[in-house]
């Protein structure tokens, strides 16, 4: 999975240069499993070996970035949203969940922000959740500049000072995606089981 991952992102930016850059960072924050960790470090490896220049691969990176996460928002408060008020109770998810992602956004709006920009796999999703948490869309955009441009900074320098090497940083980035993921299941089944206890409490 990751090899081929590696394969497609590589390709695009080899073919199409800048705007291939911008593509592969739209789609990641449109929730499209496509890694900047991935990107990056390869964007950034061109920049040492003169094919693009460091800059113009940040800036066109971060705006790739947060036009896929305004539009990623946006789905998730016009679509997302509504279809969960409607037909969220038949995949276990109630008013009072809505209710509860509410109130966590509301009082850790910022935290969970950048973090959440930033953390890999989590990433992917926070636009989107964000959106259906119905949060302020100023506040995520400004909370989300700062750290976004410098963690994609820093992907681009670190493939920069690799140099051919630049995807020796794929496996410790690839551990933690694993990491995430088994957090993330773990809830999962949490939360599940919580639903289905209180199912049967009602039903007694």
């Amino acid at each position: 999975m990751i090899n081929s991952l590696v394969n497609f992102a590589t390709s695009v930016i080899s073919h199409l240069g800048y705007p291939g850059i911008f593509i592969l960072l739209f789609l990641e924050a449109c929730c499209f499993p496509l890694p900047a960790e991935i990107t990056l470090p390869f964007a950034g490896f061109l920049t040492a070996s003169g094919n693009l220049l460091f800059w113009p691969v940040v800036v066109i990176g971060f705006l790739g970035n947060i036009s896929g996460s305004s539009l990623a928002f946006y789905i998730g408060r016009r679509g997302g949203r509504p279809i969960i008020e409607k037909y969220g109770k038949y995949v276990l998810l109630s008013h009072h969940d809505l209710a509860v992602s509410d109130r966590f956004f509301a009082r850790h709006e910022i935290a969970a922000t950048i973090l959440g920009r930033i953390m890999p796999v989590v990433k992917v999703l926070i636009s989107l959740s964000a959106g259906i948490a119905n949060i302020n869309f100023k506040k995520f955009f400004l909370y989300s500049l700062p750290g976004v441009f410098i963690y994609l900074g820093a992907l681009v320098y670190v493939g920069r000072i690799l140099g051919e090497n630049w995807n020796a940083v794929t496996p410790y980035f690839h551990k933690f995606d694993t990491v995430m993921i088994v957090l993330i299941a773990i809830g999962i089944i949490l939360y599940v089981w919580r639903h289905l206890r209180n199912q049967r409490k009602t039903n007694n």
